[in-house]
């Protein structure tokens, strides 16, 4: 038996496969759906036709037994069994492979790459051009692939680029549409210090056209009439670019309304006496200094108003003020309770960005009510759509017992469940308590029970002792997502390793790290993975000169909570000007120190957040990830 046919074999048994069919199935292609299945049904079709090609293929002579292959290894990557996909490709020699198959096979491992999040490897895997004979479709997955590779890594303007490239292979309306905003997006997760450092080529250069138009869309506008004088400019220098469609039409939208979002006179309604003032303080100064970086060249010509929103008993009454002394935009408030009475009682009259969340259910919708925090259940929607990327599907919950851990759990499990997975075990510890060893011990003994038949061990462990742990591998689970403070993680994670849990992913939210880099307190949170802010892990994204300034002089202690709360102030004076874009432009994004903010329907102001890992006590940045590569 020669090694492709005895890989095969194994395949199947591996997956149970055997059956009495003889034609075909049809074949989904990587290229639709660009994603892999994500509910077990559609895993479940995927794996029913892997099936039914690789029996085929062990019953066929080439060059259809390799036709067979590309297809179930093309299937099985479609159903996140990459690994099996790899074995398969990797048992098909070149040399049994006509040139369009060698493409295939090319392409489809630089999927099964990306799918894996090693955009370097796929990269490699792309580095030289297809043939000329590699027919159009095949071309555009070329470009198509490379595009998502390098936004997995973080090079905006790269796959831009490739999207430009991309965009003469295209015929389809709809899928020209989307290219561009795939386009447009890329472009707008470039800094704009990075994008002012571009040089761009005159017209009619295609990717120079996008460059100078987002120039214009994340420059200070000064008003509607000054935006409509630059994108006229740039139409006449640009006259048949594929930006001046749908792209153009939204920026000129934009002007029409930037004048009340381009405010001359701001009231910022801040807590800045009672149990509130520190954080009051801290996002004050934050906004001030932005002001002071955005307005340096003419800082009187903007004018800020600052309110206690803590002095006298009603909220509304200091709205009202603030509106009566001539505000045309309000910052603020801070508290949630407050943001609410305002909504309820209808005194929100001016454009206003709250500085927190009205609950989902509030049912209160306005067009000028605009919702920025650092909200706790949006970074652990954000860790479960990681997870998942990274290619986990098993994802056990080991969450504080209190209404902060609560919350949090409820978050990610909601959004986990809309992949079509379940929660395989979920489990409270007391963060006061002295034991974490026994709600460990129940989460990984539930994940055990909820696993399938076949995967439970035959013969029980051998008992933990003080000396030894349990002598085998937790089953039923392939990642947790462990939420909580850094003390209590420094003591979970050594005894998920007593547990032989160790090798386990383990995700966290932002608290996992004080935001102060401490090797020695914080060796025990090797290989936890979490997500921050890049103010906090000091990324080259957001404006890092005004970030270290502010850290500097203010003072600020890097492992204090209110450090956190400087970004916001940050965020909050300088999102003002992009309000009107995020808002007409469902796609557009704002590098900011809280993170890449995007806006939903609801005016509510979402943070993309970057990753980091624990490595020898310190965090170590990991590349971003796409929950959709295409």
């Amino acid at each position: 038996m020669s090694k492709t046919t005895t890989i095969l074999v194994v395949i199947l048994f591996l997956l149970g496969l055997g059956s009495c069919a003889t034609t075909p199935p049809p074949q989904p292609d990587f290229r639709d759906p660009v994603t892999p299945a994500k509910t077990t049904t559609e895993r479940q079709r995927y794996l029913d036709m892997a099936r039914e090609y690789t029996r085929l293929a062990t019953d066929s002579p080439s060059p259809l037994r390799q036709d067979y292959q590309l297809r179930a290894a093309n299937i099985l990557a479609l159903a996140s069994f990459t690994r099996h996909a790899r074995q398969i490709l990797d048992a098909i020699p070149e040399e049994a492979l006509d040139e369009s198959q060698r493409i295939r096979k090319r392409l489809l491992a630089a999927y099964i790459a990306i799918l894996e999040h090693k955009p370097a490897e796929a990269l490699q895997l792309l580095g030289t051009p297809l043939p000329a004979s590699a027919t159009t479709a095949r071309k555009a997955d070329f470009y198509r692939l490379r595009a998502t590779a390098y936004s997995m890594e973080g090079k905006h303007l790269h796959s831009a680029r490739e999207r430009v490239a991309l965009e003469k292979l295209l015929t389809d309306r709809n899928a020209i549409e989307k290219n561009h905003q795939a386009i447009w997006q890329a472009l707008s997760q470039v800094d704009k210090q990075s994008l002012t450092r571009v040089k761009t080529l005159p017209p009619p250069h295609e990717l120079s056209g996008w460059i100078e138009l987002m120039r214009i869309a994340k420059a200070p506008h000064g008003g509607s009439q000054k935006l409509r004088e630059r994108l006229d400019r740039w139409q006449a220098a640009f006259p048949n670019h594929p930006a001046g469609g749908a792209i153009l039409t939204a920026l000129y939208e934009q002007s029409e309304r930037s004048l009340s979002l381009n405010p001359q006179n701001i009231a910022l309604l801040l807590p800045l006496s009672g149990n509130l003032k520190p954080a009051g303080e801290a996002i004050q100064n934050g906004f001030i200094s932005a002001y002071y970086e955005r307005e340096k060249e003419n800082p009187e010509e903007r004018r800020i108003r600052i309110y206690d929103s803590t002095a006298g008993s009603d909220i509304r009454e200091v709205y009202r003020l603030a509106a009566e002394e001539g505000s045309d935009l309000i910052v603020g408030p801070l508290d949630k309770g407050k943001l609410t009475l305002l909504a309820e009682s209808g005194t929100l009259s001016l454009p206003t960005l709250a500085l927190n969340y009205l609950e989902p259910g509030s049912g209160y919708t306005s067009d000028t009510l605009f919702q920025l925090g650092l909200s706790p259940e949006d970074e652990a929607r954000q860790v479960a759509q990681r997870i998942w990327s990274d290619g986990h599907n098993r994802v056990g919950v080991l969450y504080p017992d209190n209404a902060w851990g609560q919350r949090v759990a409820t978050a990610f499990i909601t959004e986990w469940e809309k992949s079509g997975a379940r929660i395989v075990a979920s489990q409270p510890y007391n963060i006061e308590g002295p034991d974490f060893s026994t709600p460990i011990a129940r989460l990984l003994k539930t994940a055990e029970e909820n696993a399938p038949p076949e995967e439970r061990p035959t013969q029980p462990a051998k008992p933990a002792t003080d000396k030894e742990p349990e002598t085998r591998r937790p089953v039923g689970i392939d990642a947790l997502f462990m939420p909580g403070y850094p003390l209590q993680l420094r003591q979970l994670r050594p005894q998920l390793r007593f547990h032989d849990a160790g090798e386990l992913p383990v995700y966290a939210t932002s608290l996992a790290f004080t935001g102060k880099p401490n090797p020695a307190m914080d060796s025990d949170l090797n290989g936890l993975i979490f997500c921050d802010m890049p103010w906090i892990l000091d990324t080259d994204s957001g404006n890092r000169k005004l970030r270290q300034a502010i850290k500097k002089n203010f003072d600020i202690v890097p492992d204090s909570q209110l450090n956190r709360l400087y970004a916001l102030g940050v965020d909050a004076y300088n999102v003002i000007f992009a309000l009107a874009s995020l808002q007409s432009q469902p796609y557009q994004r704002f590098d900011g120190e809280t993170g890449t903010l995007m806006m939903d329907e609801q005016g509510r102001l979402h943070r993309r957040l970057s990753w980091a890992i624990f490595e020898r006590g310190a965090p170590r940045l990991l590349p971003a990830t796409s929950t959709a590569p295409e």
